[in-house]
C-alpha cells in the first residue's frame, strides 16, 4: 500500500513542509474528488485544516459565496460525500481511529457506519444511495448505508470513485488508476503512468465517459490534472499550468472541474481554460465533493398574441401585442418569443427588447414571476399588398427554466384587410 496517500495527523510544521508540492498536499488531502452525479451545479464541499484546531467540513457555492460550516466539534472530520438525492453526507471521523460516518445534509443525525477502522481517504456513494465504498488497510470495501453488509472487493486500492451508472468503481493502486465492478470482478487498468510518475485520485465525469486524475512525478515536480476516456484512450493534460495542480472534481453539469492549487480551491472549464479562485478563505482547503443542486422549478409560458387595426397619421397599420404569461410553478428568468410575419411584411414601432429581421420579430423577456405576464408590441404597416387575410404567429423559442407544457407555446392573430383603411381583427 502506498502510504503517501495515508494522511498523517497534521501539525503546523508538517503543513509548512508538505505544502511545497502537490503530492505533499495529497498526503494530507488525498486526491479528494469523486464522481459527479449528473445535475445542476450545487454546493462544493471543502475541508478546513488550518483555521480550526481540527478538521471541519464546510460547504460553499460555486461562485465562492455562501460559506457554511457543516460540522463543528473537537475531532477531525473529512472527506464529505453527498448522495445523489442530496439528503445525506458520508464522511470520515477520527476519534480513537478513523471511521466512516453519515449525517443529514444540515449536519444533524450523525451516525457511525463502519465498525472497523478505515483509511483517511475519499469515500463515495453508489448512485442509488444504498451503499458506500471506502478504503481499509486490507483494501476496498462496500457497506450498506445503515452499516450492514460490509463486503471486501478483493483489490488493494484507495481513493475510490463510483461511476455515475453504478457499474464500476475507479481507484488508485500503485502508480496507476484501475476500475473494478462493485462485486470485485473485472479489474481493468486505465492509465499507464510513465516511469517515475504516478496517477492519483480518479474522478468520473457525470456522463461516465471520462476520468479526471492527477499525474505527476513520484516526488516533487509539478503534477497536473489530466483527463482520459473511460476506455484508457485520449489522455490530455487539461490544467497545463506552471504550479502544481491536483485533486480534480468534476461539476455535476460536466462543464467545470474544481481542483486544489496554491493551498486553495480553484475552478476551471473542463478544457482547462478559465481558471478562477473559488474561495480565499484562510487556511488550507481541499474540495471533496461537488454536489448536484436542485434544478429551478419548471415554469410554463403561455403565449398570447392580439392584433388591432390602427389609422396612423401617414400609414395605417396593424398593432400587435405579444404576451408571455407565466403559469408557474417556478419563476421565469428569461424567455424568447419569435413572431413570424406574412410574406413581404415589415415591422416597426418595436418595444424595447424586440428586434426584426426578414419576416420575423424576436422579443426577449426578463424575469416573470409565477402568475405574472409581460407584453411586447410591434406594428405591421398596411399597403395594397396587405389586402386579404393577414396572419401573424408568435412562438416561444427559448426560456429558463424548462417549460413543461408545449401545447400553449404558440398563438396566432388573423386580421381581414379589405383596404388600406379598412381592416377587422376578430
Amino acid at each position: 500500500m502506498d502510504c503517501r496517500l495515508c494522511p498523517p495527523r497534521r501539525t503546523p510544521a508538517l503543513l509548512t513542509v508538505l505544502s511545497l508540492s502537490l503530492w505533499a498536499v495529497q498526503a494530507i488531502a488525498p486526491a479528494a474528488a469523486h464522481a459527479a452525479f449528473p445535475g445542476a451545479n450545487g454546493k462544493i464541499y471543502i475541508v478546513d485544516q488550518a483555521t480550526d484546531p481540527d478538521k471541519e467540513i464546510y460547504s460553499i457555492d460555486p461562485d465562492g459565496t455562501g460559506l457554511a460550516k457543516v460540522t463543528d466539534n473537537d475531532v477531525d472530520d473529512g472527506n464529505p460525500a453527498v448522495n445523489a438525492a442530496g439528503t445525506k453526507i458520508a464522511f470520515t471521523r477520527f476519534t480513537d481511529t478513523q471511521h466512516l460516518w453519515t449525517m443529514n445534509i444540515d449536519g444533524t443525525g450523525q451516525t457511525q457506519v463502519s465498525p472497523e477502522g478505515i483509511i483517511d481517504s475519499r469515500i463515495d456513494w453508489s448512485p442509488d444511495g444504498t451503499k458506500i465504498v471506502y478504503s481499509t488497510p486490507g483494501g476496498l470495501k462496500t457497506v450498506n448505508a445503515d452499516g450492514t453488509g460490509a463486503t471486501a472487493l478483493g483489490v488493494d486500492g484507495q481513493v475510490p470513485a463510483w461511476s455515475p451508472d453504478g457499474t464500476r468503481i475507479a481507484y488508485g493502486s500503485g502508480a496507476n488508476v484501475f476500475t473494478v465492478h462493485p462485486d470485485g470482478t473485472g479489474v481493468t487498468q486505465i492509465t499507464a503512468a510513465p516511469s517515475g510518475q504516478a496517477a492519483r485520485g480518479p474522478d468520473w465525469s457525470p456522463d461516465g465517459t471520462k476520468i479526471a486524475f492527477t499525474l505527476g512525478p513520484l516526488q516533487g515536480g509539478t503534477p497536473q490534472i489530466h483527463t482520459i476516456n473511460a476506455d484508457g484512450t485520449g489522455l490530455a493534460n487539461v490544467s497545463n499550468d506552471t504550479v502544481p495542480a491536483g485533486a480534480p472534481l468534476w461539476s455535476p453539469d460536466g462543464t467545470k472541474i474544481a481542483y486544489s492549487a496554491n493551498q486553495d480551491v480553484y475552478t476551471m472549464n473542463a478544457d482547462g481554460t478559465g481558471k478562477t479562485l473559488l474561495s480565499g478563505v484562510p487556511g488550507f482547503q481541499f474540495a471533496t465533493d461537488w454536489a448536484p443542486g436542485s434544478a429551478p422549478a419548471a415554469a410554463d409560458i403561455d403565449v398570447d398574441l392580439t392584433a388591432q387595426p390602427k389609422l396612423g397619421i401617414l400609414v395605417p397599420y396593424l398593432s400587435y401585442t405579444l404576451t408571455a404569461r407565466n403559469t408557474g410553478p417556478g419563476a421565469v428568468t428569461a424567455a424568447t418569443v419569435k413572431a413570424s410575419l406574412p410574406p413581404g411584411a415589415t415591422a416597426t414601432g418595436l418595444s424595447t427588447g424586440c428586434s426584426t429581421a426578414a419576416g420575423t420579430v424576436t422579443c426577449t423577456y426578463g424575469a416573470i414571476a409565477n402568475g405574472a405576464s409581460a407584453d411586447k408590441s410591434f406594428r405591421v404597416p398596411l399597403n395594397l399588398l396587405s389586402l386579404g387575410q393577414v396572419s401573424v404567429t408568435g412562438t416561444r423559442t427559448a426560456s429558463t427554466p424548462a417549460d413543461p407544457v408545449s401545447g400553449n407555446d404558440s398563438a396566432t392573430a388573423t386580421c381581414n384587410v379589405v383596404s388600406v383603411v379598412l381592416a377587422a381583427c376578430p
